[in-house]
């Protein structure tokens, strides 16, 4: 198993913050290798993040979520930057919550 990557990492500290803030934590924190030959030829880390009412997924590039008022999935590549990523997942983040 590999390090986090940059989103990975930037991704688990926000969603701690914003859980923090409104009063709840993480409950479960899962590192994972995956393989999924459509998707990638060779495998790939899997950081899954849930608490009590939201799920998210994080891969080198991409972040999932889901919550009880919907979910998305956002990829770097309709970005400009891990950061600009971020702020649009978690803008949709505290509307589903």
């Amino acid at each position: 198993m590999t390090e986090l990557s940059l989103l990975q990492e930037h991704c688990e500290s926000r969603l701690s913050e914003l859980l923090q803030r409104i009063g709840r934590h993480l409950d479960e924190r899962e590192l994972y290798e995956a393989l999924v030959p459509f998707y990638s030829p060779k495998p790939f880390n899997v950081l899954k993040l849930r608490s009590e009412d939201i799920e998210v997924w994080v891969y080198d590039d991409e972040v999932s979520f889901s919550a009880r008022e919907g979910g998305r999935g956002f990829e770097l590549r309709d970005y400009k930057s891990v950061e600009d990523l971020l702020d649009a997942v978690f803008l949709a983040i505290e509307k589903a919550l």
